[in-house]
């Protein structure tokens, strides 16, 4: 059981994360605005993966938390490409706006996700969007039923206050 100051901090979380980030995510969709949707993307796989695993003592770096989120929450055709889409793509892309020649971002693709194409990896943004949203809503539900997911939560939005509804 969690007190009222923590419970309110909890739905702000959840409120900014679904409405704000996520809600972002589909806005820049439906304005077909590929690379900033993309960036968003990975701005919220790092928030939630920095929530997730906050106070884990084995994961030392956000990359680390990022490869671990995609391992526990995304379905298993990410898992070999996981540490190349941190690493080889949303570092790249969030840093340098580049993508490095190592993958092919679509909208138009959504058969081919995640395969490979003379050795770059195919993205297409509607099946990574609906990947990430029910990777979200699983961490979402996770929240409300264990205790050490809430805990790191709960740590990580007392350090970092998540953007309130009335502001």
């Amino acid at each position: 059981m969690i007190n009222k100051e923590d419970e309110l901090l909890i739905s702000q979380f959840v409120y900014s994360t679904k409405h704000y980030a996520y809600g972002d995510i589909v806005k820049s969709l439906d304005k077909e605005m590929m690379l900033a949707t993309f960036i968003l993307c990975f701005c919220l796989i790092s928030t939630l993966s920095s929530n997730r695993y906050f106070k884990s003592r084995s994961l030392k770096n956000d990359s680390q938390k990022f490869v671990k989120f995609i391992e526990d929450y995304f379905p298993k055709s990410y898992f070999p490409y996981a540490n190349r889409i941190y690493v080889d793509l949303r570092s790249k892309m969030v840093h340098n706006y580049s993508v490095n020649g190592k993958f092919i971002l679509t909208r138009e693709l959504s058969k081919l996700h995640l395969t490979l194409i003379e050795d770059k990896v195919v993205i297409d943004l509607n099946p990574f969007v609906t990947d990430i949203e029910n990777a979200m809503m699983i961490f979402f539900q996770e929240l409300s039923t264990d205790k050490e997911i809430l805990n790191n939560t709960l740590s990580h939005s007392k350090r970092w206050r998540p953007i309130r509804s009335e502001s």
